[in-house]
């Protein structure tokens, strides 16, 4: 009987490890394509119920048998299945693009699908806003979404503008869109002093949606700007350079056969005729109406001075004169920013140098 026993209890024992062997308890870490952990990821045995969520930094520990086929999933990234071979295994999973960029920052700041949003919008992300490197943010969105146009006010290097979603609403009253940046509502004064660089999506919401959401400032629709924030991991560091050169597209055709000309000279009371008071008083500084018609002949610049100088140019036409006047203006712009963040929190941090020459002389 004590044989027995001891032969039972050795089995039961031998038993027990090779169970034992069999079970592995697998951790690790898991991240997506570009290295960053993902936060919260589900761990479970396929063919089996049980499962597991990770923490926020990506880390999972579960408890399987050696060789069995482990899923991972997590929200916007396909499943990645692995065996379970040792105790340490560190998987990768890529994102799911048409879910990835089919998600809309709402202006409450909720994320939600495109089919999930019950109003008229449109999303561009930073890389359709620093198409052809736009020095300004109202360069950036000018010609990227339908209904929207950006009039320049003025004609300065820095010109302020005017943004108008669907056309003019009103003959007498405000036809801007209304701006909000991170949340906040402000004016479209922001729009050409903000870096396309730092953008990170522009939402435009064109129908009464935006009324509801921000009241009567809303009524015209709505540029719902979203800035770029820092990434938990390693800090970065990125600079980028760009250098713009604008001229003179066109002019209107003007005429080239007759100068200019004025009745300043003193033979005006003295000379019966005509063209030839036009003739010796050529002033090309003058445009108060034509002068006689070109010929090419070498005629005096102004008055002759007391020295007995004087400037004599030939009668001419100048091609492209106009055109010529103008200067060939450039932007050179230089950005550097600085990322990272950990547990405790995330920081973007930016600088623009930028350097505007246009096209009026001087």
């Amino acid at each position: 009987m004590r044989r027995k026993l001891v032969l039972l209890m050795g089995f039961i024992l031998f038993a027990a490890g090779m169970v034992s062997a069999q079970m592995l308890t697998v951790s690790g870490v898991a991240k997506d394509d570009k290295g960053q952990p993902i936060p919260y990821v589900s761990v479970r045995i396929k063919g089996n119920t049980k499962a597991v969520i990770g923490d926020e930094k990506g880390n999972y520990k579960i408890s399987a048998q050696q060789g069995a086929v482990l899923i991972f999933s997590a929200t916007g990234y396909n499943d990645v299945e692995a065996k379970a071979t040792s105790g340490s295994l560190d998987i990768s999973l890529t994102g799911k693009s048409d879910e990835l960029e089919n998600v809309v920052v709402t202006a409450q700041g909720v994320r939600k699908k495109a089919r999930e949003i019950g109003y008229a919008y449109a999303k561009i992300n930073n890389e359709d806003v620093t198409v052809g490197r736009p020095v300004t943010l109202a360069q950036g969105l000018s010609g990227k979404i339908s209904g929207l146009a950006v009039y320049n006010v003025n004609n300065s290097v820095d010109p302020a503008v005017k943004v108008v979603l669907r056309g003019y609403r009103s003959m007498t009253g405000n036809n801007e869109a209304l701006v909000v940046l991170d949340g906040i509502q402000t004016t479209q004064t922001v729009l050409p002093l903000t870096n396309p660089n730092d953008i990170e999506s522009v939402t435009i919401l064109k129908g009464g949606q935006a009324a509801t959401l921000y009241g009567a400032e809303g009524v015209n629709g709505a540029i719902v700007i979203n800035t770029k924030k820092g990434n938990k991991g390693k800090s970065k560091v990125s600079y980028s350079t760009s250098v713009n050169f604008e001229e003179i597209s066109f002019l209107p055709q003007f005429q080239d056969k007759y100068g200019s000309g004025s009745h300043y000279a003193p033979s005006y009371t003295t000379i019966a005729d005509y063209k030839e008071r036009m003739r010796l008083n050529w002033r090309p500084y003058e445009n108060q109406q034509y002068g006689d018609a070109y010929n090419g002949e070498l005629r005096i610049v102004g008055r002759t001075l007391e020295d007995g100088s004087k400037l004599i140019l030939p009668y001419s036409a100048i091609p492209n004169i106009r055109k010529k006047t103008f200067d060939v203006g450039y932007t050179w712009n230089n950005t550097v920013n600085f990322s990272g963040g950990d547990d405790r929190g995330t920081f973007y941090l930016s600088a623009e140098n930028n350097k505007t020459r246009g096209i009026v002389p001087g």
